[in-house]
């Protein structure tokens, strides 16, 4: 894959930070995510699932965080935080989304990310997050030099609008919808309603939503059926392969639907994804294989509630 052998620190929560690093995975990086326990969990974890509590289940968490690793560490005590630094100079990419000033009150250097966001944001500023992500990583090559990068959710989504803002700049208000030909106007559209009806009525009232949609498109009409989740999931070809079915060996039967990468290399294999991972599933596993520590020294963080 083309990002095999980058290896990100993974230090975000909900869901515009974790779906970032996600979309790396995808592409074949080794992402290892830095929980912490207790009321610093990550909100997603808690969630119910049919009534039930459990850190392992949440719908949104797994979809967001599938193929990575979890490493447990308490961020608030000392060594907890030396412990990140070491992880820190042996990636070569860290994304965080914490409030800002979080991570220089934790001793990294000043000027961390900062920005804003609600649902709509959260699924689209990835995208672009991992696009100036692999751009620095690009730089590196040639320079030697890292990168340290802001993404504000806002500019991000307000960046996807295309040429609406240089339309506006030039009419000065905004644009009108475009009507079909000889109904180009509200009110003309308005004053053919019933026959528009009429037409649409008689013509769809023998056909199915699918058959609709394969006789416009046959015509060259853009077009399709309007579908809920069920008919994406059961129905519709072209989104059934999208969704995988994973299951946490805390809960064997209970599946867990998460969204496929959108892409494929012809060359490659499509890549299954592999399921989120459980709370600090991977700690001892990168503390001894990456930072080279024993037994004995993982199991002293433990008993001292620095790792989980």
């Amino acid at each position: 894959m083309p990002l095999a052998g980058i290896r990100v620190l993974d230090l975000t929560r909900v869901a515009a930070g974790p779906l970032t690093t996600r979309l790396m995975a995808n592409f074949g990086a080794e992402v290892i995510k830095v929980e912490s326990s207790g009321d610093r969990m990550d909100p997603v974890r808690v969630q119910p699932v049919k009534g039930e509590f459990h850190v392992d289940l949440p719908d949104l968490f797994n979809d967001v965080n599938t193929g990575k690793k979890s490493v447990a560490i308490d961020l608030a005590s000392e060594r907890g935080k030396n412990l990140l630094r070491e992880l820190v100079a042996h990636c070569d990419v860290m994304v965080n989304n914490f409030s800002g000033g979080s991570l220089a009150r934790m001793g990294f250097p000043h000027q961390p990310p900062r920005g804003m966001g609600v649902a709509y944001p959260d699924f689209t500023s990835p995208h672009i997050g991992v696009t100036a992500i692999l751009a620095a990583l690009r730089a590196r090559e040639s320079s030697g030099e890292g990168r340290e990068i802001e993404l504000s959710q806002l500019s991000a989504t307000v960046s996807l609008l295309g040429a609406q803002w240089m339309q506006f700049d030039r009419v000065g208000a905004d644009l009108p919808r475009v009507g079909n030909p000889g109904f180009n106007s509200l009110a003309g559209r308005r004053s053919e309603n019933e026959q528009i009806e009429s037409a649409v009525c008689a013509w769809t009232s023998s056909l199915s939503k699918w058959e609709a949609a394969e006789r416009l498109q046959a015509a060259g009409i853009a077009a399709n059926a309007v579908e809920d989740l069920r008919d994406m999931m059961d129905l519709d070809e072209h989104f059934r392969d999208h969704y995988q079915r994973v299951e946490q060996p805390t809960h064997p039967g209970f599946g867990i639907w998460i969204d496929r990468a959108p892409w494929e290399f012809a060359h490659l294999k499509p890549r299954t994804l592999e399921r989120a991972p459980m709370l600090g599933e991977h700690t001892q596993q990168v503390l001894s294989e990456l930072l080279g520590m024993q037994e004995s020294e993982i199991a002293e963080l433990v008993g001292e509630g620095v790792v989980g």
